[in-house]
Formats: C-alpha cells, structure tokens, sequence
C-alpha cells in the first residue's frame, strides 16, 4: 500500500473542505493561511462556513497516535467543541485499529473520523 505524507493528507481535505464552500486555513499548504492555535493546539485545518467551524487533526501513523502529546493534543482541540465547532480527524489506515476506544479512553469525542 502506498502511504501518502502528512502534507499531502492536509492539502487534499484542505481542498475538500473549500470545494464545500469553507474558508480554509491549513498547515503548511501553499496560498493558504496557516490555522490558528486553538487553546494552545493548531489543527492541522480549521474550515469555516458562516456559523460552523471545524477544526482537523491528523493522525498519519502510529508512532504519531503513539506519542505522548497527541492525547493532551486532542483533549485541547476536543474541549473547543460546541453547537458551532466540531472537531474532525484524518486517519491513516493503519491507525484505524481500536481508535475508538483509545478515543473513549482519553476523552476524545470527535464528531467525524475519515480513514485515509
């Protein structure tokens, strides 16, 4: 299987999101804004379209999901969530395996979960 960087995940959902008619800020992607932090923590992309906001986490591989700050990463963009902010994560396949219920056991609530 071919694995796709972390950049390359991050321009493809960040043109995603625009073809739905989102404003987009995304990491490092050329002619785009870089995100702003969000209690101290820059998603990888926020996409804004009136009232509704979504902030995008990437999880490219397991030594990502693996590391210590992803949990308290998490936690920070998870406790932005409300009726007007929802929380997305890019997955890479190979990271799909229990996601949920490391989620669950860090209090992780994300409102969608894409498996790239």
């Amino acid at each position: 299987m071919d694995r796709i960087s972390r950049n390359e995940i991050v321009e493809r959902w960040a043109l995603t999101y625009a073809e739905d008619g989102y404003h987009v800020c995304a990491d490092h992607v050329e002619g785009l804004s870089d995100p702003l932090p969000v209690n101290q923590v820059v998603p990888a992309i926020e996409a804004t379209k009136e009232h509704d906001r979504v902030l995008v986490w990437v999880i490219e591989s397991q030594d990502m999901l693996d590391a210590p700050s992803t949990p308290l990463d998490l936690q920070a963009l998870n406790a932005a969530r409300n009726d007007e902010t929802a929380l997305h994560l890019l997955v890479a396949a190979e990271c799909a395996t229990g996601l949920k219920e490391r989620m669950d056991n860090w209090g992780i609530h994300p409102d969608t979960v894409h498996i790239t």
